[in-house]
């Protein structure tokens, strides 16, 4: 009985999957069909590469004719005007020669003698100390380490003002106008911004080769400031409907199937080569029938 029992169970299951198998099947055969269609979908937007950048900025160098730096007046990331004070070199080479002068003024000395001296020891002791100020206004960059070597950064005072720049090769220098908007996106998040083209340079960034591409710089301005150093994908142009020019039933239509129906379409299009850039009369979306002349096809409505 138990025997029994097992096997019909068995027997239940199996043709309960035969069942939905056959019925899988129909479905799909019933919404096959053998019309040859491509998916109308937006083209990528052809992108560069750009990154922010200050407007302009001015590096300081440590200078050892003027001592060592005793004392820093301004942080890292600090708003500072023109005539700002920055940093404090102490020059103690000054030492001796002022405690020289010293010496001597404990001798009888003339009067007239007495006075150059202390105007000696009143320079040297400006000189000991050396104050340095800003030439421009921005924010500080500081130096990671102290510096003590002729030459070495000390600090860097960019702008506030920030710009985007982008290399364009010379392909696509004519695409970037003046005042013309482009779309920012961030390769990190994702996220979009609208920035607008202030300038492109005329000179190319490297003396001009018939060997290689020429590119140029191109600056862009946001409304909102970024980290410098911050890089976009720099879209300058909407992304486009592109279709193979095999759509076309005549010069101005096509055949739209939807539904399990075919719809014949008029649209307006550019065409480049063997391909259709769509202004009007197909959606994201749409299947559209290719080689419709060649297949035999029954039109359902004509929609304009």
């Amino acid at each position: 009985m138990k025997k029994s029992f097992v096997v019909f169970i068995s027997s239940s299951i199996v043709l309960l999957i035969i069942i939905l198998s056959v019925t899988i099947y129909l479905v799909i055969q019933l919404n096959r069909s053998d019309i040859n269609t491509t998916t109308a979908a937006l083209t990528p937007s052809p992108s560069l590469k750009g990154i922010v950048q200050s407007d302009y900025n001015y590096i300081l160098k440590f200078d050892p004719n003027l001592g060592y730096i005793q004392d820093f007046h301004v942080k890292d990331n600090d708003k500072v005007a023109i005539e700002t004070p920055l940093f404090t070199y102490y020059n103690p080479s000054k030492v001796p020669k002022i405690n020289a002068l010293n010496a001597l003024l404990a001798t009888k000395l003339s009067p007239e003698q007495t006075y150059q001296l202390n105007r000696e020891i009143l320079k040297y002791k400006a000189d000991m100390y050396h104050t340095v100020q800003s030439p421009i206004k921005g924010i500080v960059r500081l130096h990671e380490s102290v510096p003590d070597h002729n030459k070495e950064k000390i600090l860097e005072i960019t702008s506030e003002e920030q710009h985007i720049l982008v290399k364009v090769p010379e392909n696509l220098y004519t695409k970037f106008k003046k005042t013309q908007t482009v779309t920012l996106r961030s390769p990190f998040d994702n996220k979009t911004a609208k920035g607008t083209v202030i300038s492109r340079y005329s000179t190319p960034v490297e003396p001009p080769n018939i060997d290689r591409k020429s590119f140029y710089f191109v600056k862009i301005k946001t409304t909102k400031n970024h980290p410098l150093g911050t890089h976009f994908d720099i879209h300058f142009s909407e992304p486009l409907l592109i279709l193979p020019s095999d759509i076309l039933l005549e010069e101005n239509s096509v055949l739209i199937y939807k539904n399990g129906k075919l719809i014949k379409r008029i649209i307006s299009y550019d065409k480049i080569n063997e391909q259709l850039i769509i202004k009007d009369g197909i959606f994201v979306g749409e299947k559209v029938v290719q080689y419709p002349n060649e297949q035999k096809l029954k039109i359902t409505a004509l929609e304009k």
